[in-house]
């Protein structure tokens, strides 16, 4: 029970061992390390690959790609999520010769609802990595690449994503969500990783509400009050008064005691 402030980081990298196996997913957390170059030119040990993506898009926790979960994203009848940040970055535009640019875009999916949407209601690709870049390579340079190979791409963080969304996205008890990563490039050459630009991320952020504070957020949320920490301790000092006030009430009314007159 309690409040917990989580995150999951999605990458597009097996290991050595995966992916002459013709394995394209791995359980756990995110390969982190990147390959460590040797002594002769253009050698390097403990090679990492990333491997192809499906061109209509995938899901960061069970897509078959990268570092996945077991099971799908859902929520227990005493649980409540509030997404309120969520970032990537197309590393394909590092490793494809026909577009530098970042392609890349993220989706969100309660149930069968996408979040991000057209005018007309349809579903969209979703947010492009260009607004909400993770990490944040701003003309990072990469110099065991060509030159026409280099993310030499600048991305604006815009204003509104700075701080994470501006409208955050509840995930109600029971229901089952989902992050889409969709990247339709196709990389040239092998899939070898040389520089950490080179790799596809997605990250999410959330706060995770569990018993009673799960409880007080659907409270706040039936009454039009956004659901954030700051909320939810006020109500729970609200109800800690209104008890006070009660059994102060219920002691005048029966009082126990002698009774002190200052």
């Amino acid at each position: 029970m309690g409040i917990r402030r989580q995150a999951y980081e999605w990458r597009n990298l097996i290991t050595e061992q995966l992916y002459d196996a013709g394995f394209t997913s791995t359980q756990g957390h995110p390969i982190l390390t990147p390959p460590n170059f040797g002594a002769s030119a253009g050698a390097f040990n403990n090679p990492v690959f990333s491997v192809r993506l499906p061109a209509d898009g995938m899901s960061i926790f069970t897509g078959g790609r990268g570092n996945n979960l077991d099971i799908p994203a859902a929520l227990r009848a005493t649980q409540f999520i509030v997404i309120d940040s969520i970032s990537g970055w197309d590393g394909q535009s590092a490793r494809t010769g026909n577009s530098q640019w970042q392609d890349a875009s993220i989706q969100i999916r309660v149930n069968e609802t996408y979040y991000f949407q057209t005018p007309d209601g349809r579903p969209a690709i979703g947010l492009p990595t260009s607004a909400v870049p993770f990490p944040d390579h701003n003309l990072q340079p990469v110099t065991d690449a060509p030159k026409e190979l280099q993310p030499v791409q600048p991305i604006y963080t815009f204003e509104s994503f700075r701080n994470g969304l501006p409208t955050p996205v509840y995930i109600l008890p029971g229901q089952v969500w989902d992050i889409i990563y969709r990247n339709s490039k196709e990389v040239d050459g092998d899939n070898t990783i040389y520089n950490d630009a080179q790799v596809s991320y997605c990250y999410v952020k959330y706060l995770l509400l569990d018993g009673a504070d799960a409880a007080i957020a659907m409270k706040l949320l039936k009454a039009s009050f956004p659901v954030t920490v700051e909320n939810i301790n006020a109500y729970r000092r609200m109800l800690i008064r209104h008890e006070v006030f009660e059994d102060a009430m219920a002691r005048m009314d029966n009082p126990v005691g002698t009774r002190r007159v200052d």
